[in-house]
């Protein structure tokens, strides 16, 4: 049986899933699945998730080069 974590995030009233993310964030990780945060608060998977699906969502066609994101993706492919 584990032990319950005991931090300032324990007394919320908010879901568990909500104090799991806000663990996460305080820790640098990404608060959708825990890999190192390389953006706010996503690894670059999951940013560059986010950033498609708002992209879509607001009707942007064409991509934004200087957006962070693009450049961490092309230093991932470089390697």
């Amino acid at each position: 049986m584990s032990l319950p974590i005991i931090d300032q995030f324990t007394d919320l009233p908010i879901t568990r899933q909500r104090k799991w993310q806000l663990r996460k964030q305080a820790e640098g990780k990404c608060i959708t699945c825990g890999a190192p945060a390389v953006v706010a608060f996503f690894c670059l998977k999951h940013a560059v998730g986010k950033r498609e699906y708002e992209r879509v969502k607001e009707g942007f066609k064409f991509r934004k080069p200087s957006c962070k994101t693009y450049q961490l993706e092309a230093q991932e492919a470089a390697k």
